[in-house]
């Protein structure tokens, strides 16, 4: 009886949706167009100035990879710590700082700042140790979620193939695209199920996009529900003759 309850549960819901992206479809087009290739920002090793030139005037980015030494203080000292993809980053007792858009400097001022509650001294250093600026990143309902190196010409579909196709859960309209350009972040909605029918254009993905592919609650609860009721049928059957 208790697995009939279930599978009721979940019938009920597969009509039903997660709450839908307040992000009209079509917002892209506010997003600005983004510098081209060559004028992109490239990592230091293939950078024409010496990596310390270039690490000195990075602006830090979403999903970089730091690490933090706080001198004579190894329990307050991170390696790899990524930056998280809204651009911050958590520190013990300095708790949450900004780092997007700051060079590796500025961010350890910062971070030398709000350690002084803590600390009388506090000398801090801040190494940036992987650049994924030019590296996408595809998450949410895909089947292989994960950070990809970005490719010229790049599409949105492309990105999701990267991410070997969409999930059985997948929510095709709530596939959302974040974009950060001068300073300012970007969101944009696209319905997967309109490209792929040729009904809506096939937006390009640039360096630093993060691709987010949303979920329905409905069918992954009642997928859910079919796997652990192998004989709920049956039963199910039985119960409505």
């Amino acid at each position: 009886m208790r697995f009939v309850v279930v599978l009721l549960g979940a019938l009920a819901l597969v009509g039903c949706a997660s709450p839908p992206s307040r992000v009209p479809l079509g917002a892209y087009s506010t997003v600005p167009v983004a510098p081209s290739a060559d004028q992109a920002p490239v990592g230091p090793a293939v950078s024409p100035v010496a990596p310390e030139a270039f690490e000195s005037s990075y602006r830090i980015s979403p999903l970089d990879q730091l690490r933090i030494d706080v001198f004579g203080e190894p329990e307050l000292s991170v390696e790899d710590l990524p930056v998280s993809p809204g651009g911050r980053i958590i520190l013990p007792l300095a708790g949450e700082i900004v780092a997007e858009g700051r060079t590796p400097a500025e961010l350890r001022d910062e971070i030398a700042l709000a350690l002084r509650g803590y600390l009388l001294e506090p000398a801090v250093a801040v190494n940036v140790t992987e650049f994924n600026s030019r590296n996408i990143t595809v998450q949410g309902a895909v089947r292989v979620p994960g950070m990809f190196a970005a490719r010229n010409e790049m599409t949105l579909m492309d990105a999701i193939a990267l991410g070997q196709g969409l999930s059985d859960f997948s929510k095709e309209n709530e596939t959302l695209v974040f974009r950060r350009q001068d300073g300012q972040r970007y969101v944009a909605r696209f319905d997967l199920e309109a490209i792929q029918a040729g009904q809506a254009q096939d937006p390009a993905i640039l360096p630093g996009d993060i691709v987010v592919v949303g979920e329905s609650a409905a069918r992954r609860l009642f997928s859910d529900a079919l796997a652990v009721l192998p004989a709920a049928v049956g039963i199910f059957i039985a119960l409505i003759q």
